[in-house]
């Protein structure tokens, strides 16, 4: 896989050209027309082969998160919101160290640097945004992460770059999914530039971690994909014997009570 160069120039200036027009703007914008989506910035696209959705394995720390969190992006607030992309980048920025340093290939380090790179340079911008609202950014770590990390800091190699993969693929398709959501329907005057300027590179990881994680973890989705379909093969076809009467056993016909 090749990675692009990193766009921590490009995050900055965006994020900071945004924010610097923030305070002008006094009216919503325009509304759409009824039924009609915001479009929203896509992420280039990638030049290798698209392969099959996302590995089965839940990554260190992924179940936790998802227990924190609400699934509908609807559900946060704006500091809610704010907070999460904080504490996702605080996250990135350890784990992306990691990979760095434990990687085994090269597109895990060169992802894990450009993760961490583009990180930092939003923490930075958030830093401004959360002085203009009389706040700060936080610092730390959630209790998912932090597990996370402990959970890298373990593997060496192959195994690290299977877990880091799954991990960045399953936390930046969330993260893009805020993204998404906020891109349509945020009305705050100070956020909404943050959330345009930054959308961009949010698609981008989330773009970069599935091409990754579909190619290290290659195998193990081919093999889940199987036993998945397996699964739904014999669903089917216990429902069929049930709706024909059968019990488990073909040999045993099921007994029906009569009514009185």
């Amino acid at each position: 896989m090749r990675l692009h160069l990193l766009i921590v120039p490009t995050v900055l200036a965006a994020c900071a050209a945004c924010l610097a027009q923030a305070p002008a703007a006094k009216k919503p914008p325009a509304a759409r027309p009824a039924g009609a989506a915001a479009p929203v910035p896509a992420a280039p696209s990638s030049k290798e082969g698209e392969d099959e959705p996302s590995a089965p394995e839940p990554a260190p720390g992924a179940e936790a998160a998802a227990a924190e969190a609400p699934a509908d992006p609807s559900e946060r607030t704006i500091d809610a919101f704010l907070r999460e992309v904080a504490e996702t980048a605080n996250g990135d920025v350890a784990m992306g160290q990691l990979a760095m340093e434990r990687g085994a290939s090269d597109a895990v380090k060169d992802l894990g640097k450009r993760i961490r790179a583009n990180d930092t340079a939003v923490l930075v911008i958030m830093g401004r945004l959360a002085e203009g609202r009389g706040g700060k950014v936080p610092s730390g770590t959630t209790q998912a992460d932090d597990e996370a990390v402990a959970r890298l800091s373990t593997l060496q190699g192959e195994a690290f770059d299977k877990a880091y993969a799954t991990l960045m693929s399953e936390r930046h398709a969330t993260l893009q999914s805020l993204f998404r959501w906020q891109y349509e329907h945020c009305t705050d005057e100070a956020v909404k530039p943050f959330v345009m300027g930054t959308i961009p590179a949010v698609a981008s990881h989330a773009r970069l971690s599935d091409e990754l994680n579909k190619k290290v973890n290659a195998e193990e989705i081919r093999a889940a994909e199987e036993q998945a379909a397996e699964e739904r093969r014999l669903a089917a076809q216990k429902a069929a014997e049930e709706a024909a009467g059968v019990a488990s056993d073909p040999k045993k016909k099921r007994k029906f009570t009569p009514k009185k």
